[in-house]
């Protein structure tokens, strides 16, 4: 077999710069050219936040606390956002015989990274919140139905760890749970066991 011929006629690849940085799968999208020389570290840094909020459709990128974070909540590195920058914009060096690709420079990274009174992205503090807050009612539902029924919660070490055994319930929920009970003057404690007021309806519309 001749390879020589076929070599030959087999279309020629197109070669990529060195410095063109990953594509994103799938199809293109517009994206937004950034100049990183001869301009301010400031503009250059701004220029790529609002790249990155505008790519983020769904959105990829939350904050979380002091924090940028991914939705699986792990923290965003310096090498994730940069590659989160290459696929928002394409990053260039102007020059007078054309203006060749290049990765986000760490400056700009780090520069991102440090505005975090100016991040765009969507928060987790108030989902997670909310979340919070729907396990705690949970929890306290759990141990209002077990008294209703006829259970008995003692409050030595010994059986509220069995009792959080039984229930599933971790025994810092449980602990906190009696607590909340008792401060909120819905339950108290006879002895050594806890009772509950003779007020359900209140009890349960603090837990509405």
């Amino acid at each position: 077999m001749d390879y020589d011929r076929i070599a030959a006629c087999a279309p020629a690849r197109k070669s990529q710069p060195e410095s063109q940085p990953d594509e994103p799968a799938g199809p293109q999208k517009y994206r937004p050219v950034i100049q990183v020389n001869n301009r301010g570290l400031h503009e250059v840094t701004r220029d790529a936040l609002a790249a990155l909020a505008a790519s983020t459709d769904p959105p990829e990128l939350f904050i979380r606390g002091d924090r940028i974070v991914r939705l699986s909540v792990v923290p965003v590195s310096r090498a994730d956002l940069r590659r989160c920058m290459a696929r928002a914009a394409t990053f260039v060096r102007r020059r007078a015989k054309g203006d060749p690709i290049v990765f986000p420079p760490m400056a700009v990274v780090d520069g991102v990274m440090a505005i975090k009174n100016e991040w765009p992205f969507p928060s987790l503090e108030a989902d997670s919140e909310q979340a919070e807050q729907e396990r705690r009612h949970r929890n306290e539902r759990i141990v209002l139905d077990f008294i209703a029924a006829g259970g008995t919660v003692r409050l030595d070490l010994d059986s509220i760890k069995k009792l959080a055994k039984r229930l599933g319930m971790p025994l810092a929920d449980l602990d906190r749970v009696i607590d909340n009970l008792v401060w909120r003057s819905a339950a108290y404690a006879d002895g050594a066991v806890l009772r509950l007021l003779p007020q359900p309806e209140q009890v349960e519309s603090r837990l509405m």
